[in-house]
């Protein structure tokens, strides 16, 4: 329901490492599989390139790479002055798109019996903890308590 009230932007939803491709003719990155493009935070793709399973960032360039992006669109009046707001609103994005990801990983090996992206599991769920961690609000309390306790008792 809060997600829903932070202003909207076009967006990739699936922008992470192997949707990046790097094209030699013209030194460019080319974007691929867009097909699921629409109206969203504007931390939505942020959070699947940052946040990229399939790819880890040293902290300093992930806090690098955030202040960058806060700071292009803050200069574009795409988002309020406070770094903070954003911050708080990023982690509640990612938890969003996290457990999209933890649906999509399971339905892959529940129904197509396709077994390659259950390994990024762990890694969701741990990037999920730290999301809870860094926003520390009561109102989210209850949802980290059941989901940190399913996945670490099953």
């Amino acid at each position: 329901k809060k997600i829903t009230t932070y202003p909207t932007v076009l967006c990739h939803r699936d922008y992470h490492s192997r949707n990046l491709m790097f094209n030699n003719n013209d030194n460019k990155i080319v974007v691929i599989d867009f097909q699921d493009s629409m109206l969203g935070p504007i931390q939505y793709d942020l959070c699947s390139l940052l946040d990229d399973c399939y790819l880890k960032y040293q902290p300093a360039s992930y806090q690098s790479v955030m202040r960058n992006f806060f700071d292009q669109a803050l200069s574009e009046k795409l988002v309020t002055p406070s770094f903070e707001e954003f911050f708080v609103q990023y982690h509640y994005v990612k938890l969003q798109r996290q457990f999209k990801a933890i649906g999509s990983f399971t339905y892959m090996w529940a129904e197509k019996n396709n077994v390659k992206y259950l390994k990024y599991i762990s890694y969701v769920m741990e990037s999920m903890k730290a999301s809870f961690t860094s926003l520390d609000l009561p109102e989210l309390a209850s949802l980290k308590e059941r989901v940190l306790k399913l996945y670490y008792e099953h």
